[in-house]
């Protein structure tokens, strides 16, 4: 018999390699939450960790009412490199020689990097992921990248996200190594891969994104999430 405990609302720690579904079926294999109504407010990308906010039973009623609050992330950019998603785990597409990242490395300043996150407060009209759930012609973006089109055959649409806070967390700087940490607080709706790629340009050189951890939605924190 299901249990009827009066838990709603589960925060959840989703570890990075599995998609944020994978995170349901996993709760549904505990006996507490065996045969319930789930689902969740806003998907983590597999690479991605951290807070997801699961819905049970009633609680699955306030999901769409969550989807709309802000969110923060923690998120690492490595500089050189450009991927057809934005992101490590995807195509190359431009890549730096080590010579290339040395000249690169050798002017790129602290300083630098602060100034140029600093501009990116504020609202920006950026495009999508081409590997994102958003349609076009009725199909979802990453349905037409993976039947193997690219950027320019998808011309993914541009959206509006705004970027609330910027904190700059660190500049590694090695040879044939350059990593961006930064934490972003942002509107729903906005992708970090795209602010990355968008970052890249206002600095000069291609970025993808290497991690990202979401550490709140609204006044929901990690900090009080369970592990899987």
């Amino acid at each position: 018999m299901p249990n009827t405990s009066p838990i709603e609302l589960l925060l959840v720690d989703k570890p990075a390699g599995i998609s944020s579904f994978d995170v349901i079926r996993r709760l549904r294999r505990e006996p507490a939450y065996a045969g319930r109504k789930m689902g969740h407010a806003g998907t983590l990308d597999p690479l991605a960790t951290g807070l997801m906010i699961v819905g049970i039973d009633g609680g699955t009623k306030r999901l769409s009412e969550l989807l709309g609050l802000s969110k923060v992330y923690e998120a690492e950019f490595v500089i050189g490199m450009r991927t057809d998603s934005g992101d490590t785990d995807g195509r190359v597409v431009e890549q730096w020689s080590a010579e290339q990242l040395a000249a690169f490395g050798a002017t790129l300043t602290v300083d630098h990097v602060e100034a140029m996150l600093a501009t990116m407060q504020g609202v920006q009209h950026l495009p999508v992921p081409i590997y994102s759930a958003i349609k076009r012609d009725g199909k979802k973006l990453y349905e037409l990248a993976r039947a193997g089109q690219t950027v320019e055959q998808i011309e993914p649409p541009v959206k509006e996200m705004a970027v609330e806070s910027v904190r700059f967390l660190g500049l590694q700087n090695e040879v044939g190594n350059i990593r961006v940490r930064v934490e972003l607080g942002v509107s729903s709706g906005t992708y970090i891969r795209s602010l990355g790629e968008e970052f890249g340009r206002r600095i000069g050189a291609p970025v993808a994104m290497s991690a990202l951890r979401r550490t709140s939605i609204g006044d929901f924190s990690v900090k009080d999430a369970r592990q899987i």
